[in-house]
């Protein structure tokens, strides 16, 4: 997105290890955990030899067992049942890119403004509080231990992995959106700019962010 996301529960087996190293252990090391492996259809058979490995692998290094269950299905099914942290784009510069990223993601990859739509409404569905600017929903996030996912720009990812370290993991996304002033690029980041996409940022606060427009129609307030 405009940045990164910020990911802190198990939704991947590749967060496998960072989501026990987030366990209190104790007189209890020994005890058993249960982890939910949700992933896309295509992955199932991976992921029963890849968990299976990281059960070996988890036993003979802690001594702990842990049973991992599967759960796979379509990706928009999946994606349901996570929690995202996003701040308010009405409030927020930055939320606007977050916004704006997720939009033309949407819009390249199934055609359509109008289904760039549905995933920005279904997307939005899944965040449950919009704070006012992208370092509030910072501290949402990674203080108050809400949400499962957070989209954050590249600074304050990188903020936010130095503080908490193993209790989150930096996401790249495979498009990103071009915000000036750069930071840092990372050529496999696919970058668009606000004018060749939306027509400007006045343009794009008009047709997303005013009162009524887009981002107004597709928000349920919580």
């Amino acid at each position: 997105m405009a940045g990164h996301l910020l990911s802190r529960r198990l939704f991947t087996s590749v967060a496998l290890a960072v989501t026990l190293a987030g366990v209190s252990f104790g007189a209890t090391a020994q005890k058993s955990v249960e982890l939910l492996n949700v992933s896309y259809d295509p992955t199932r058979e991976l992921y029963v030899e890849f968990n299976a490995a990281f059960i070996k692998h988890w036993k003979a290094k802690t001594g702990q067992d842990v049973v991992i269950k599967q759960s796979h299905g379509g990706s928009g099914k999946q994606a349901r049942g996570i929690s995202v942290i996003t701040p308010n784009p009405k409030t927020s510069g930055g939320a606007r890119g977050n916004y704006l990223a997720a939009w033309e993601f949407a819009k390249r990859k199934f055609g359509s403004d109008a289904q760039a739509k549905d995933f920005i409404t279904e997307l939005y569905a899944n965040v449950p509080v919009l704070d006012t600017g992208a370092r509030g929903s910072s501290i949402t996030f990674a203080q108050r231990g809400q949400g499962d996912v957070s989209i954050s720009w590249e600074n304050e990812a990188f903020l936010l992995e130095e503080e908490f370290r193993s209790k989150v993991d930096v996401v790249y996304p495979s498009l990103s959106i071009l915000a000036e002033p750069a930071v840092t690029v990372v050529d496999k980041i696919k970058l668009f700019t606000i004018d060749e996409a939306f027509g400007g940022w006045a343009k794009a606060a008009k047709d997303h962010f005013v009162d009524g427009g887009s981002f107004d129609q597709i928000y349920l307030k919580k």
